[in-house]
């Protein structure tokens, strides 16, 4: 539903932005490419990878076509964060390098503007994604490790518990032997005095 509203959102904006400059016209294709990548992030919690791959495409389509920047650019850093999160670290590194390198290499070749800041936005939103992402997986290893050390102590505990009550019975057990053998040993005595 979040994937379906944000697609919604990013075809919407796209559609009503006016080129700038050099920039081509929203037609067809780029609507196709702004619904491609911001529909595959519904799959983003589940294939966080292949998603990563399908936006890497798309955005580098779509900076390679000469549309006017626009919201489809989230997508990217959506599905690197989601990457980042629901991934391991090596990935999400390599995965920001990727999109960092192609959309910075594409938007040098198609644009031929060398001195542009922009490939430079594109490696600090990466990162930024990157990184947020690592904290949010970090500190979900982090819960899920106090989750799994209060149900080991939890075990354990109830262990700990068991045993004690058994041998607490054990040492009545042996109270009660101890009795009944001694007056057993008592009656015994008297017998044979009587």
């Amino acid at each position: 539903v979040g994937a379906a509203i944000a697609t919604g959102l990013m075809v919407l904006i796209s559609s009503h932005l006016a080129p700038a400059g050099d920039d081509r016209a929203m037609d067809g294709l780029g609507i196709a490419l702004v619904v491609a990548g911001g529909g595959s992030l519904a799959l983003s919690r589940r294939r966080p990878r292949l998603v990563l791959g399908i936006v890497v495409v798309v955005l580098g389509t779509y900076v390679g076509r000469r549309y006017s920047e626009g919201p489809v650019f989230a997508a990217g850093w959506v599905a690197l964060f989601m990457a980042s999160w629901r991934t391991d670290r090596r990935f999400a590194a390599i995965g920001a390098g990727t999109l960092c390198g192609v959309l910075g290499v594409i938007y040098l070749l198609a644009v031929e503007r060398f001195v542009s800041p922009v490939p430079l936005i594109f490696v600090a939103w990466s990162a930024v994604a990157a990184l947020l992402g690592d904290a949010l997986r970090t500190r979900r290893g982090a819960l899920d490790e106090l989750e799994e050390r209060a149900r080991y102590l939890e075990r354990t505990r109830e262990e700990e518990a068991r045993r004690r009550v058994a041998e607490e019975r054990l040492g009545i057990a042996r109270d009660l032997h101890d009795s009944v053998a001694h007056a057993m040993a008592t009656i015994n005595v008297q017998e044979n005095a009587g």
